[in-house]
């Protein structure tokens, strides 16, 4: 048999590989998905997707019973971590991730074989789509080493006279897509303009400091050196909206030269793509 590959990583960063190591994973529903419609006026007006729960049957063996008892205890440790904590795990399948958590197991043909055990999880998800992220590094050194970057097949309506630079990003995704943006100090009132949307910040991050933009939490802090992190969401630009999601397919990034930032776009989907 064949069995599907995947892993879940907790918030602590602690890992259990499903396909190999004594775990492994059945046929399963975490490629099903569901749209919910809402009317009005006798026409479908929307679709959302709430709370979604998915099925996993998990097998865990071992070589010896002690092997195979304490890889079922870990199963419980690693994914139980994120429940008490109220912060949701990682399950990957290739090179998209489901931000969810295992909230049940249910347990049968544990006492025949103590080396071999069967349950199945219950996975949930209040963002029950599959993503993966895609990261680009802009900086005036990168913008001058890209051959060709005002090269593009179509017009944009902007101006991209000195001392704007200009680069590009790509949403593979077929709808708009979250994102994270890291503005790497030294910066003051840093602002970026992706497909001529402005991602502007009212205030300065020195040496060492970064400033992050995270449009799916809706949250804008400032980390200090430290590592201590400060809300400044009272200081995000207001000329546009700061949280507005990147447009599917290939988009234009100006920025001023002397400003380092990194843009993570979370493409998603409904399903993790097969493969």
């Amino acid at each position: 048999m064949n069995y599907e590959k995947m892993t879940y990583t907790n918030h602590l960063g602690e890992r259990i590989e499903f396909g190999s190591g004594g775990y492994f994973v059945n046929a399963n529903g975490l490629h099903d998905y569901t749209w919910t419609p809402s009317s009005r006026g006798g026409r479908i007006a929307s679709f959302s997707r709430g709370v979604t729960k998915y099925t996993l049957p998990v097998a865990v063996t071992g070589g010896t019973e002690a092997e195979a008892t304490a890889r079922r205890n870990r199963l419980l440790d690693v994914t139980d971590a994120d429940v008490d904590a109220l912060q949701p795990g990682r399950l990957a399948i290739g090179d998209y991730f489901l931000r969810c958590y295992i909230m049940a197991s249910q347990k049968k043909q544990y006492n025949r074989d103590k080396r071999f055990y069967l349950t199945t999880l219950t996975v949930v998800s209040d963002d029950a789509y599959w993503v993966k992220e895609y990261t680009s590094s802009f900086s005036s050194e990168l913008a001058a080493g890209a051959s060709g970057a005002l090269d593009y097949p179509y017009d944009f309506a902007f101006d991209y006279m000195s001392p704007l630079l200009v680069q590009a990003v790509n949403n593979v995704s077929y709808a708009p897509a979250d994102f994270i943006l890291n503005l790497y100090g030294p910066c003051e009132n840093p602002a970026v303009r992706v497909a001529g949307h402005e991602y502007a910040v009212s205030h300065s991050a020195a040496a060492g400091e970064y400033i992050t933009v995270d449009s799916r939490a809706r949250t804008l802090t400032l980390t200090k050196a430290s590592g201590v992190k400060v809300n400044i969401f009272k200081d995000r630009g207001l000329t546009d909206y700061i949280f507005e999601r990147i447009p599917a397919g290939t988009s234009s990034v100006t920025w001023d030269g002397e400003l380092r930032f990194d843009l993570t776009v979370l493409a998603r989907r409904s399903e993790p793509l097969w493969i």
